[in-house]
């Protein structure tokens, strides 16, 4: 985070170039920082959502950031935090001004971006080795106003949506519903004949985020138009929607 010290901006610049060109770069070098005679051991403390699967957690911290630390003389700490504790625990770290040096979370964080560097030499760090980041990362991290990003997209995941048809099936809906109202009266068949609860998830996490998001559009709102304008709080469709 930026209030830190420029150390620490300098140093997260140069672990995203260094990541983006190989275990040939040495940070050092690059930074142009005369070598002491005897340099003291860096460290790079790494805030990580704990995933959902534990072998990838595992391969993070004993492959990866093990292996990153290695060619590069760098003592990586990873704490690995529940997913519905990281919104309160970059808030407590952003307010104390103090915490790790590198905060992965499962979402953009666009709350925070008065707070992280720009990421903009990170992402050209990339592109040079590796080509152009995906549009969708790029939007996701991108702020059209201050044209600066505020974080760097690593990967994105598609999340695709099915249903158990045989589920649906058997209460007159074999290609499940076909629009918000048959998944209401569907669901309430699936519920009293089945026993199986259909719900929609509302709390502030990632799956009441998509939640919003779809009921938004299926009333043909949105939270940006297409000149990306901010229009979630216009007009009856929002609040349609939010009913």
């Amino acid at each position: 985070m930026k209030d830190k010290t420029l150390t620490r901006r300098k140093f997260l610049e140069l672990a995203g170039a260094a990541a983006a060109a190989g275990p040939a770069l040495r940070l050092g070098a690059v930074a142009g920082v005369p070598q002491a005679p005897h340099p003291v051991r860096k460290t790079l403390k790494i805030a990580k959502w704990a995933h959902f699967l534990p072998e990838h957690d595992r391969w993070f911290e004993d492959v990866l950031a093990r292996d990153w630390g290695q060619r590069h003389d760098t003592r990586v700490v990873v704490d690995h935090i529940p997913v519905e504790e990281v919104g309160a625990r970059a808030a407590a770290e952003v307010a104390a001004r103090a915490g790790h040096d590198l905060f992965i979370f499962p979402w953009p964080p666009a709350e925070y971006q008065q707070h992280v560097i720009d990421h903009t030499e990170v992402y050209q760090a990339v592109s040079f080795r590796h080509g152009n980041v995906d549009r969708l990362g790029h939007r996701s991290t991108f702020d059209p106003k201050t044209k600066k990003y505020f974080a760097f997209a690593d990967s994105w995941v598609p999340a695709p949506l099915h249903y158990f048809e045989d589920y649906w099936a058997k209460v007159g809906m074999p290609l499940g519903p076909l629009h918000y109202g048959s998944l209401r009266s569907g669901g309430r068949r699936l519920r009293a004949q089945l026993g199986a609860p259909c719900g929609l998830a509302l709390t502030p996490c990632l799956a009441g985020n998509v939640t919003l998001t779809t009921l938004l559009l299926g009333f043909g709102g949105g939270v940006l138009d297409a000149n990306r304008n901010v229009v979630i709080n216009r007009g009856a469709r929002t609040v349609e929607a939010l009913k």
